[in-house]
């Protein structure tokens, strides 16, 4: 369980603070430029997807919301759906190890331009882990038209900001911070 606010001086994502959500069309909610595996391609797979992403109005780091990101166990296909928010969109998989989340400029709800070279990426989070779970929170700038992640070869990347929670309960809203390595 993760509960997530992004903070952000020089503002280059949409909606960072989770504040505005929109209905799909299964009737779960999603923060507004903001994506999950109930919005993943292939659609056939994401109308199987659970619901990991959640709207939470009981303890927002600041304005009325933020978001609470779950992995939920499935049972039928041995798989766990990684909890995620994306500003581009996730490509699902039964394998895991063939999903990624990736820009799709041919639509802009699937992706978000800058055209600055932010130093870092900051935030706050909440965090609870099972097992060895941890939080990653990452930041892809790329020049090319379908910047992945993961991806072996890194084509057309400009820089990268990458957090790692530590596997521990965090209760309080914790800042955090990652460099761009460009």
């Amino acid at each position: 369980l993760v509960f997530i606010s992004f903070s952000i001086q020089a503002q280059v994502i949409d909606n960072p603070s989770f504040e505005e959500w929109e209905t799909l069309d299964n009737g779960n909610q999603e923060p507004v430029d903001w994506s999950s595996n109930q919005t993943a391609e292939p659609t056939n797979l994401a109308n199987l997807a659970p619901q990991v992403l959640f709207k939470d109005s009981i303890d927002p780091h600041s304005g009325d919301y933020c978001i609470r990101v779950l992995n939920v166990y499935i049972a039928i296909a041995n798989i766990v759906a990684n909890g995620i928010a994306t500003s581009g969109r996730v490509h699902a998989d039964f394998n895991p190890a063939l999903g990624n989340t990736h820009t799709s400029v041919s639509d802009p709800q699937w992706y978000t331009e800058c055209t600055t070279r932010p130093d870092s990426i900051v935030g706050y989070y909440k965090y609870s882990p099972v097992d060895e779970d941890i939080c990653i929170v990452q930041a892809l700038l790329h020049t090319d038209t379908t910047g992945v992640i993961p991806d072996a070869d890194s084509t057309g990347y400009v820089g990268i900001a990458k957090f790692e929670s530590p596997n521990e309960t965090i209760t309080e809203w914790t800042r955090f911070s990652a460099p761009f390595v460009y």
